[in-house]
């Protein structure tokens, strides 16, 4: 494989290169257990998930997803979202379920370098999540950002978070009803990059942020964070980094995130892969040693029927 376009790089890698301030790393947080499985006794016409890396040729990245019927101890591949917008390069996703929708949100590749960087809104049209709305700008923002995160808050409103390279820090931004987001005042933190956003049963707000490792900061309010003592999740020895936390609340009452791990040295994002952890408490967690697909910028949902599906980034091959 040749080397990767310079704005796919661009996106995937400078939300971590804003200032971090470190945290200590607490050794007695994280734990491992047996290995999540991957279903390789898939129909022909289905490719397991594992094995579905770059396979299409294609010009431009995609979003694939893999999906889990047994809570996430095997998973296939199911595809490839279409979006019906080939004008659009979308990086980035974060999808969650909303008032019977799965609703997606995505990063326009092709907005980086230009007057506005912009994140889309669109919503599954059928059961196979695969399918999309036209989608619709959900922030124009007037600099560059990556790796946005959208949530829904105790009460109603939407809050994303992002990694504002303009700004230098996680900026957020709100909306009432998810589809037009206003930016809000100020950096929320400059305590890491590449948020992922967890509301508490008790309201509060957990960011899990790459720094040294998957790091967290806490609020009350969704926009004022302090720093939280510790590691939630260390980077392995002989690998490059872990990011690209996203986690959520189980219907089991468990809490799971989707995450990203690069082995050994490289900084091609080419060569991610998704990891699976789990928490009873939302701030101890237990990673899965087996990677679920190779791909980077994962983002979990789970469906009513208690289905679990992960949405990601998958590279084109270079020529």
């Amino acid at each position: 494989m040749g080397s990767l376009r310079p704005r796919v790089a661009a996106t995937l890698l400078l939300g971590s290169l804003v200032a971090l301030a470190l945290t200590s790393c607490g050794g007695d947080e994280v734990t491992t257990t047996t290995a999540v499985t991957v279903d390789t006794t898939l129909p022909s016409s289905t490719t397991s998930a594992l094995e579905s890396t770059v396979t299409t040729g294609e010009s431009q990245e995609q979003i694939g997803m893999i999906e889990s019927s047994d809570g996430g101890a095997t998973w296939e591949f199911k595809g490839y979202a279409q979006f019906n917008a080939p004008d659009l390069n979308p990086v980035d996703p974060s999808v969650l379920w909303d008032g019977g929708l799965l609703v997606l949100y995505f990063l326009d590749l092709n907005s980086l370098g230009q007057d506005e960087a912009v994140f889309y809104r669109t919503v599954a049209t059928d059961d196979t999540g695969l399918d999309f709305t036209p989608p619709e700008a959900a922030l124009r923002y007037q600099g560059e950002f990556t790796d946005q995160d959208v949530v829904r808050l105790p009460g109603g409103p939407f809050r994303a978070f992002l990694v504002s390279h303009t700004a230098g820090g996680i900026v957020s931004a709100t909306s009432a009803d998810g589809h037009l987001f206003t930016l809000d005042p100020g950096a929320v933190t400059s305590a890491g990059s590449v948020p992922g956003a967890l509301v508490l049963p008790d309201g509060r707000v957990r960011l899990f942020v790459h720094s040294a490792g998957i790091t967290s900061v806490i609020s009350d309010d969704g926009l004022n964070f302090s720093s939280e003592p510790g590691v939630r999740i260390p980077i392995p020895e002989g690998s490059y980094m872990v990011a690209d936390a996203d986690p959520i609340l189980t219907l089991d009452g468990n809490y799971l995130m989707a995450y990203k791990l690069r082995e050994g040295q490289t900084e091609e994002p080419t060569e991610d892969q998704v990891y699976l952890a789990e928490s009873a408490d939302g701030f101890t967690w237990t990673t899965q040693p087996g990677p679920l697909v190779r791909g980077s910028v994962p983002t979990l949902v789970q469906l009513p029927d208690r289905r679990l599906r992960i949405y990601y980034v998958d590279f084109p091959k270079d020529d």
